[in-house]
């Protein structure tokens, strides 16, 4: 059976963008290039700062505009979303009309009348201490940004010794004004932005709850075992120090299809399992990439959140994550991928089509 991974891919961008900005601690901002350093103020720890950062997550109320700039080999790509958080939950708007947020401890998609429910998104302090096994906060002084001034802490990869994220923390609100991401080599790979903030009540109008495509079931080992049982491959836990944090199913799919949420604290994975092969049709625009294990996978360069797709096994996966392609692609590297085609076997198939074109009607 051959898979076609356009309403996965479509599904799982849905996904991961809401873990990425409306997760618990990252909902990051780019300020002009005009930025100035300020004076030093009292300043509390890293992990402090991180807490208040969650917490104002939760319970500010705002209005404002995001711009994602993501940098790629063909140049830099931009992105603006509306965001607005209040009572009812968080809102998160596309140019497009399609919406995604949280709201009562769930994420949503609402594009025209569908519904998507998102899950496994950690809370502090689980989240703080899985991210502190991984990497080392270092407070970093106070910038004067548009949003007024912030602290600005690095996120160092312990085992790399690269900052993978700089992060600024409003001193007003503590929540999150700024956020850079970089590659394994510290080049920067993506900024995000507030263009726009206006923190106050705000009335956020939300999309009814009844209608559901995704049905999140808790980690336990008789639900690994269950999905391991159905064909699935289900690690708990990946490389690069990313675990398990939920699997849902994903009922409506044509094919059977799960759906595993890893994280690392800092990070959010998603990988997406359709039982059958790839359909390539599907990955025509894709760039193909062979990695370290010799397997196959082909990627969106510059895509939001970045975005992997191959088989192995019988398997088609998908993985979206909101960390630097390289960092998602050593996450994989404990699943199952299918080598890349030889010149022999790309000849063969080519003289196998050929000789289907050849026989009589």
């Amino acid at each position: 059976m051959n898979v076609d991974v356009g309403p996965t891919i479509r599904v799982a961008v849905i996904t991961v963008a809401a873990a990425l900005w409306v997760g618990v601690a990252y909902t990051g901002a780019l300020a002009s290039a005009g930025d100035a350093p300020v004076d030093d103020a009292d300043s509390d720890d890293s992990d402090d700062l991180l807490a208040r950062a969650v917490e104002a997550s939760h319970e500010l109320g705002y209005d404002g505009e995001v711009a994602v700039i993501s940098l790629a080999e063909d140049g830099p790509r931009v992105a603006t979303l509306t965001v607005a958080r209040g009572e009812g939950g968080v809102r998160v708007g596309r140019a497009d009309g399609d919406q995604f947020g949280r709201a009562d401890g769930e994420g949503f998609l609402r594009s025209s009348s569908r519904l998507l429910r998102v899950g496994g998104i950690e809370r502090v302090p689980a989240q703080i201490d899985r991210l502190r096994s991984k990497y080392t906060p270092q407070l970093e002084g106070t910038r004067e940004l548009d949003t007024g001034p912030a602290s600005a802490v690095a996120l160092v990869d312990t085992d790399l010794e690269v900052v993978r994220e700089r992060l600024y923390a409003d001193r007003d609100t503590g929540l999150i004004v700024r956020r850079e991401t970089f590659d394994a080599d510290g080049e920067p790979v993506r900024l995000v932005a507030f263009t726009e903030l206006q923190p106050g009540e705000t009335q956020v109008d939300m999309p009814s709850t009844g209608d559901r495509d995704v049905e999140h079931r808790d980690v336990e080992p008789r639900e690994i075992a269950r999905l391991r049982e159905t064909g699935f491959v289900v690690p708990e836990r990946l490389e690069r120090g990313f675990e398990l944090l939920a699997t849902l199913d994903v009922p409506d799919a044509s094919v059977p299809t799960a759906h595993l949420v890893y994280g690392d604290g800092l990070y959010t994975v998603s990988v997406f399992q359709q039982l059958g092969r790839l359909d390539r049709r599907a990955v025509g625009a894709a760039t193909q990439l062979t990695t370290d294990d010799g397997g196959s996978v082909w990627r969106w360069p510059g895509s939001e959140p970045r975005r992997l797709v191959w088989t192995g096994d019988g398997i088609t996966f998908t993985a979206l994550g909101d960390a630097p392609t390289d960092e998602v692609v050593g996450a994989i590297a404990a699943l199952p991928s299918d080598p890349a085609p030889g010149l022999l076997d790309r000849l063969s198939r080519g003289l196998e089509r050929l000789g289907r074109g050849l026989l009589p009607g």
